[in-house]
This record gives C-alpha cells, structure tokens and sequence, in this order.
C-alpha cells in the first residue's frame, strides 16, 4: 500500500507541474528598437524641405524654400528652429523654419553662400557657415546679426563643431586638402594642417566629424579614397584607412567604436573599427549615398540616395537596412528633431 500511495503522489505532483506550466503566460518576444521622433531632409531638386515621421516612415510635411536649393540644414538643441543652406553660387543668405507651424519665418543675411552649416552647442547664439568656396569660414551671431570671418584652407565644404564646443574643424578641397582648426571662444583659425600625401592621388578633405570624447578628428579625403584621423592634441595624423571610391558623409556611433564611411563612386558604405582603424565591413546601400545623420538614440543611421531619392535606415547593431522611405529629387542631408 505504501508503494502505490508514493506513485500516487508522484503522478499528481507530476500532473500539477504540467498544468502550471501549460497555464504559464509565454515569455514576451523582445520588440525591435524603432526610430522615432521626426527627420527633416534637404532636396535641392525640389528646392523644400521635407519632414518624416519616423515612427511610421511616412511624409507628413514638405516646406517650400524656393528658389533656394537647400543643402546643409542645422537646427537648433530645442528643435524649435531650422536654419536651411543655400549653396549655389550668388546666394548669400540662409533660410530660418519654424518647426511647429512649418513656415520660413526669416531669412538671415549672411553675406555668403552656405554648403554646410553647423550650430554653436552653448545656446545656439552662432551659426557657423562653410561656403564651399574662397578661402574664408564664417560666423554669423544669431542675436547681432554681425559675421565674423577667417581665413582657411580653400574651397572650404564643411564644418564640424567639437563635443566640447570649444572648437570647430573645417574641411577644405582645394590645394591639395586641408584641415583648420578654429577656437571657436575667442574666434581665431590656427593655420591649415595639410592632408597627408597618397601616391597616386590628389588629396581632398571633403567632411569631418568629431570621436564622441573630442580626442579625434575623422576627416573624409574625397580624393585619395581614404578615411584620415587626427589627434587634436598633437595635431598629427594618426589613422588612415582605405575606403570605397569618392567618399563624402561620416557618422560615428555614440560610442566611439565604429565609423561610417559613403562611398559615393562605389555604392557603398564602408564600416571601420576605430580602435585598429581596419575597413570590417562594405555595405552596398543604393547609388550615391549622401550625408549621414545617426539617430538620436544611436540605433539607427540615415542614409540619403540621391539616385533613387529615397531615405534608407540602417540599423548599427547588425549593419543591416531595415527600413527605406522615398523622399524626392537630390537628397543631401537630414537633421533629426523630437515629435
């Protein structure tokens, strides 16, 4: 008796575990980071700027700023306020939207034409302008309207403000390629560093971007194919890796441990580790990827095709697209702001 009272036992405890176990809820499928807020994208073709929802990927607003043909665009750490480049030749001021009605509500008289543009990080009281020409970068205070100008290198195409604040590098074209570093506080240039020398090639530093802790200065050479870094501290060269034919937009991830390269010439984009400065991966996106613009929360990269005038998203975590949306004609740069 006692041996068939223990099997009984054993056979309900048995029976209850299972019933448990079927009645357990299953566990929750993790659901894949999305990005969000809104994407403000420049399309010189069709002279606006268009907004995407970028929750549900879809165009929800398209701002004329005709004729300008907009190419950089910056807006401002509270996304109240976005300022529209102008970058063909005799143009000389920038456009200003009002991002909650969607309407220019000022033009500002620079006195330049602007190819990219970049807000100062303290209150965003400076707007920073390099032409794309001559050999002069320029300052314009948002709260005087005065400009302040310093000579570069020439043919000066871009310009990217350190983590700090404190500085600004401007990439310039002409003569070889060159870097110039600005104190941004008290508004002197230091002199142009020259890009080193590639056999073969005629060197041309066509953007820049900072390393997330300020140390490091990514510079894309349009002309010798490369990806240069340079160390801010000693101003020397100290990485230099070889990319896909006529580079041009750059992202870093937040932190710091991968660069994106656009290969415009190859259709592609290259992934570099920044700690060996190896190429560890090309991926090809689509014919002439712009501008990059990495989301705010670091998931996610932007990606303007200017042939097939679509936005495509990619995901950092797995180098994979995940999501494309068609914008319009001549794509170039984005900007992302909160809904």
């Amino acid at each position: 008796m006692r041996v068939h009272k223990a099997k009984d036992v054993l056979f309900l405890l048995l029976a209850l575990v299972l019933m448990a176990t079927a009645m357990a809820p299953a566990p929750a499928v993790a659901t894949p980071p999305r990005p969000s807020g809104v994407l403000y994208v420049g399309t010189s073709g069709d002279q606006s700027v268009v907004v995407i929802d970028l929750a549900t990927m879809t165009l929800v607003n398209e701002i004329s700023v005709a004729p300008s043909a907009p190419h950089g665009l910056a807006l401002d750490p509270g996304g109240k306020r976005l300022y529209v480049a102008d970058q063909p030749a005799g143009a000389t001021s920038i456009k200003v939207i009002d991002t909650a009605t969607g309407q220019l509500v000022d033009t500002l008289p620079v006195g330049t034409r602007s190819h990219h543009i970049q807000l100062s990080r303290q209150g965003a009281r400076e707007l920073y302008i390099a032409p794309g020409a001559g050999t002069l970068f320029y300052i314009y205070d948002l709260v005087t309207g005065q400009t302040t100008t310093l000579p570069v290198g020439a043919g000066p195409t871009d310009v990217a403000v350190s983590p700090s604040g404190r500085m600004a590098l401007v990439a310039s074209t002409g003569a070889g390629g060159s870097v110039t570093l600005i104190h941004l506080l008290n508004k002197t240039a230091g002199p142009p560093i020259a890009l080193p020398p590639r056999a073969g090639f005629v060197p041309q530093a066509d953007h820049v971007t900072f390393s997330p802790d300020g140390r490091l200065a990514y510079v894309v050479d349009r002309g010798a194919n490369r990806l240069l870094a340079l160390d801010l501290s000693t101003l020397a060269w100290v990485g230099s890796a070889i990319v896909g034919a006529a580079p041009h937009g750059v992202a870093v991830t937040h932190d710091g441990r991968k660069v994106y390269v656009g290969n415009r010439g190859a259709d592609s984009i290259s992934v570099i580790d920044a700690a060996t400065f190896n190429v560890v991966d090309t991926i090809i996106v689509g014919t002439q990827p712009d501008h990059f613009t990495l989301d705010l929360s670091g998931h996610f990269l932007f990606i303007p095709i200017r042939s097939t005038k679509v936005m495509k998203v990619l995901d950092v975590s797995t180098d994979q697209i995940v999501d494309e949306v068609y914008v319009g004609r001549d794509l170039h740069v984005s900007a992302q702001g909160h809904s």
